[in-house]
């Protein structure tokens, strides 16, 4: 009997990062039910791949660890055998771990679409995709392999013990329909001003009678927040499962947004340095605010990745009065779909 086809994926972090692999996991996973798929990822972001069907196998990797580490994780790799790595990093360390795993095939995306470029040497194969955005390119990474792959809606991601936990912790705040906001960003060059979230907050309140639920990034100061707003700060399961219930969630190209589009709800995404062709939300409800410059046709949109200690200048030149119409007309149209039962 031919041993089966085990394919390693590579996919250490981040939040928004995995999030976007989701859609080119479960296309490969629907075309290759047969094949075993192993996930290798920072133990941080493990309970983002757990509940995704058919994974055979999840070997985590911290890279900041010590030597130990990697001589383990190095080890269950080469456990798992994988006969093809799929790098969807793209960066230096995922695609050494790629090799070290003795994969005799590797692929990955063409130099020019990696914010790694050097990552390339690693690969036995690379392709340069026509797609714009990040899930379609993985997909097409995919399709190298199962051609008959296709992008299909996400399943239920939320497991059931969680969505419990997220129930009670409404019911406790006395919250129904609510707004969800994700202020903080990987950098401070993506992050719109808090005073602004605040304002627009306080506006969709008063207009359509809502709470608004505040993401706080681990270990951050609480901000002063007025009556109605909710802070929040808790493990990433239960993240999952309230983010899934917003009416509308709210924030900057940064994980929590990405993962409440995802789970299914109604986002308004505010895009400066890095571009929403590449990154925007993957979702069925969502509006884009963006005052950057687009990519040019045919060259990868990845957008200005100003790393700033402030707010860049395309993020800036949104305004709260943009804000409010884009939230409005979203919340209007997306209306029929979430019609949200109290907890």
């Amino acid at each position: 009997m031919p041993s089966p086809t085990r394919v390693l994926i590579v996919k250490l972090g981040s939040l928004g990062d995995i999030v976007h692999a989701w859609p080119a996991y479960v296309a490969l996973q629907a075309a290759r039910p047969d094949w075993q798929l192993a996930w290798l990822v920072d133990p941080r972001w493990q309970p983002l791949v757990q509940p995704l069907p058919g994974l055979h196998d999840i070997i985590s990797l911290d890279t900041r660890s010590g030597l130990a580490a990697w001589r383990r994780t190095i080890t269950q790799l080469r456990q798992f055998d994988p006969t093809i790595a799929l790098d969807w990093q793209g960066a230096w360390k995922s695609s050494l771990l790629a090799w070290l795993s003795r994969a005799p095939r590797r692929l990955g995306l063409a130099s020019a679409w990696l914010r790694e470029p050097g990552a390339h040497w690693f690969y036995t194969q690379s392709i340069a995709p026509s797609g714009r955005h990040i899930s379609e390119q993985l997909l097409e990474l995919v399709q190298v392999l199962a051609p008959a792959a296709a992008l299909r809606p996400l399943p239920d991601l939320v497991l059931p013990q969680h969505r419990s936990r997220a129930q009670a912790w409404l019911r406790e705040r006395k919250i129904q329909s609510f707004l969800f906001f994700a202020p903080s960003g990987g950098w401070r060059g993506k992050q719109w001003p808090q005073d602004r979230y605040l304002e627009l907050g306080r506006k969709l309140m008063e207009e359509k009678n809502l709470s608004v639920v505040w993401n706080l990034d681990p270990g951050s100061p609480v901000p002063d927040l007025p009556a109605g707003f909710h802070g929040f700060r808790s493990d990433l399961p239960l993240l999952m499962a309230l983010s899934a219930r917003a009416r509308l969630a709210l924030g900057g190209d940064t994980g929590p947004l990405h993962l409440a589009a995802a789970l299914g709800a109604p986002v308004v995404a505010l895009f400066g340095p890095t571009n929403p062709e590449r990154n925007r939300p993957w979702a069925r409800h969502f509006r884009v605010l963006f005052q950057g410059r687009p990519a040019l046709a045919g060259q990868p949109a990845h957008g200005r990745y100003a790393r700033g200690n402030t707010p860049a200048p395309e993020i800036l030149a949104i305004s709260v009065e943009a804000a409010l119409a884009a939230c409005q007309d979203l919340l209007a149209a997306s209306a029929p779909d979430f019609a949200e039962a109290a907890p």
